[in-house]
C-alpha cells in the first residue's frame, strides 16, 4: 500500500473524482458497443485474405475462447491481429488508417492501433520480438464505441494499403 501511495498518491483530486463518477454512470453502455463493433471487426478481420490471424477472445478460433466466454461479460474490446505482409504491411496499414488512431493508449472511446515493431517494440531484433510472441506483422486494436460499419470500412481501406 505505502509503494501505491508514493506512485499514485493515496486521494484523487475533486475533478478527477467527479470525471469517475461521471463515467461510471455509462460505463456498462461503452462497454457493450465496445464488446459488440470489437466483435463485428473480429469476424471481419477473420475472413480477409491480408489477416494472417486474429487474436480475440469471442472468435471460436482463439485458444481461451471456451474459458473466456465462462469467465467474461462480452468479450472486450481489445484485441491483436497479425497481417500478411510482415513488418512492411503493418506499417503501411498503421499509415493508412483515417478513423482510427495510432497510439498505445487502450480502452478509450476512439480506436486504436499499434503495429508494435515499429511503435513499441523497436528497440528489439525481429528475432526476440517472435521469442516473446511479437511477429513483424503485430498490429494491436483497442476498439472504441465507433458505429462497426465505420471501423471496417477503416481497417478495409487501410488494408487495401497493406
Amino acid at each position: 500500500i505505502r509503494e501505491l501511495s508514493i506512485d499514485l498518491g493515496g486521494v484523487g483530486n475533486a475533478f478527477e473524482s467527479w470525471l469517475i463518477l461521471r463515467g461510471v454512470q455509462t460505463l456498462a453502455l461503452r462497454m457493450e458497443r465496445h464488446c459488440a463493433t470489437a466483435m463485428a471487426l473480429a469476424e471481419f478481420l477473420e475472413a480477409h485474405p491480408k489477416v494472417d490471424r486474429v487474436w480475440y477472445p469471442g472468435l471460436p478460433s482463439h485458444p481461451d475462447h471456451d474459458v473466456a466466454g465462462r469467465v467474461l461479460r462480452g468479450f472486450s474490446g481489445m484485441m491483436a491481429i497479425e497481417l500478411a505482409g510482415g513488418f512492411e504491411a503493418g506499417q503501411r496499414f498503421q499509415e493508412a488508417v483515417e478513423l482510427a488512431s495510432v497510439g498505445a493508449s487502450l480502452g478509450g472511446t476512439k480506436t486504436n492501433i499499434c503495429h508494435a515493431a515499429s511503435v513499441t517494440h523497436t528497440q528489439l531484433t525481429s528475432e526476440e520480438r517472435r521469442a516473446v510472441g511479437i511477429s513483424d506483422g503485430l498490429v494491436r486494436v483497442s476498439v472504441g464505441i465507433e458505429d462497426s460499419e465505420d471501423v471496417i470500412e477503416d481497417f478495409e481501406r487501410a488494408l487495401e494499403k497493406a
